[in-house]
């Protein structure tokens, strides 16, 4: 039996409280922009770890209300593939503690991919109480344990030193990324990361 996209959307969609709808729009226009693999006729190809990490990216930050101070205007679903890479992209731009280390790289999605590898591995024992923050207002995104407040990664281009009284941010917690290891193929999992 082939991989079904329809029964991989339920899930993330249930794990993210989005409409499974929206996200096959998003996956469709991931798709549709090389971000995603396009499968023949009713079979598409089971997703790597990056291109779930792509359509998490898409689906948090695309349509998601944005706090009325953002300069930003609210991107709609179909823009969902420039949102993930703008958020894939942005730089580590500084960390607290030593705990990320063996798993940060350049980027939030390099680092994201790591996460999740090692964590397929066994290995990132504290995975429960990691969450990762996107601040839609403020467009940086934090990696941090929740137990000690400590030990973080940040990211961010900045470009937005504006302060502002109200900001929106959604936070996935570490069980999120636990789930994207059993979702996976093995082979899915690249030895190394850009």
């Amino acid at each position: 039996m082939g991989f079904r996209a329809l029964n991989y959307l339920h899930n993330i969609a249930s794990r993210l409280g989005k409409p499974a709808a929206r996200l096959a729009v998003i996956d469709r226009a991931l798709a549709n922009e090389g971000l995603r693999r396009k499968g023949t006729g009713r079979v598409t190809p089971a997703p790597s770890v990056e291109e779930q990490i792509t359509l998490l990216l898409a689906a948090t930050t695309a349509a998601s209300p944005l706090c009325w101070h953002s300069n930003r205007k609210e991107p709609t679903v179909k823009e969902g593939p420039n949102e993930a890479l703008i958020w894939s992209k942005l730089p580590c731009s500084g960390k607290g503690g030593d705990v990320f280390e063996e798993v940060r790289r350049e980027t939030l999605g390099g680092t994201l991919e790591a996460i999740v590898l090692e964590i397929s591995r066994g290995g990132f024992e504290r995975r429960d109480a990691m969450s990762l923050t996107l601040n839609l207002t403020t467009e940086t995104a934090t990696i941090q344990l929740e137990d000690t407040g400590e030990e973080y990664l940040m990211f961010s281009s900045q470009k937005n030193t504006k302060s502002v009284d109200a900001e929106t941010t959604v936070t996935i917690k570490g069980r999120y990324f636990v789930s994207l290891t059993t979702s996976s193929n093995a082979e899915t999992f690249p030895d190394s990361f850009h």
